[in-house]
């Protein structure tokens, strides 16, 4: 789940999975899986080991989550943590299905004829408006929700994503 949110994450350019590290508990060096890492577009990195919560509660897993942080400095992260299912939102989850479905279903061209129409609507538009602006339809509005992960649109409240949900045209607001 967290890494499905993570994908879609518009401030996280790429993640990297299963990263070998070692770290030092008790005077000796162990080996430990980096369950993914999030390489953020402002160069920011975070380590994070995904584990159930029932394995966190009264487990070492922070500790050993600090260990590896200590031992590989800033090699593969910049802030090495913890998180479980508590961690996640379920609304987020579903949104993101819903974002990287609608990316692997539309095409660069579909996306780019949505972006080059975006500085001539409204601040806040809808998917199907996207859609009937680009004369693309329910191409046009699949293709606005993928652009949501390129932070060329963005969620205007938290709710479920749908082709009437209210996006920030965040064109209207770039330097």
């Amino acid at each position: 789940m967290l890494l499905t949110i993570s994908i879609a994450n518009r401030e996280i350019a790429f993640v990297v999975e299963q990263q070998k590290s070692q770290f030092h508990w008790n005077g000796v060096l162990h080996d430990h899986t980096v369950d993914m890492i999030q390489h953020f577009r402002c160069g920011y990195r975070r380590a994070v080991f995904v584990k159930y919560a029932e394995d966190v509660e009264g487990a070492q897993l922070k500790d050993i989550a600090k260990a590896v942080g200590e031992f590989e400095d800033d090699r593969l992260a910049d802030d090495y943590d913890v998180s479980t299912e508590e961690d996640v939102n379920l609304l987020d989850f579903e949104n993101a299905e819903e974002i990287i479905e609608a990316a692997k279903s539309s095409t660069s061209e579909t996306r780019a004829a949505v972006v080059d129409a975006l500085p001539h609507m409204a601040d806040l538009v809808t998917p199907n408006e996207i859609g009937s602006f680009t004369g693309l339809g329910e191409v046009g509005a699949n293709a606005s929700l993928a652009l949501i992960q390129a932070d060329e649109l963005r969620l205007y409240e938290q709710e479920p994503i749908d082709f009437n949900t209210v996006l920030i045209n965040t064109s209207k607001f770039a330097a």
